[in-house]
């Protein structure tokens, strides 16, 4: 779980750079999200990305990995895990409230 921990730094630091630089920044960042990363996000959602960006407060960014130790359990199967929804939605709603 410390690789999310990375993942999340860098996404921090990207949105940090995005919110400086502005929505001129956006295409030569997009072009180099296209060639090093597989997503399912669609490119249409870079606006409203941005707008989120804009409005997070990045100095104090709260973040949680769901390292398994506490937020879930064993899977029904070897290797695997269940989450703990009602856990996990709670610290959601406690942790992650709306931005205005």
């Amino acid at each position: 779980y410390d690789r999310s921990r990375r993942q999340q730094q860098v996404i921090a630091a990207v949105a940090e750079k995005v919110r400086d630089r502005g929505a001129a920044a956006l295409p030569a960042l997009i072009e180099l999200v296209r060639e090093k990363t597989i997503t399912d996000l669609p490119l249409r959602a870079a606006p409203l990305l941005l707008g989120l960006a804009a409005k997070a407060k990045l100095g104090k960014p709260k973040s949680m990995v769901l390292a398994p130790s506490r937020w879930a359990r064993p899977g029904p199967t070897a290797y695997t895990i269940a989450p703990r929804v009602i856990e996990v939605r709670k610290m959601f709603d406690r942790v992650f409230k709306p931005l205005r």
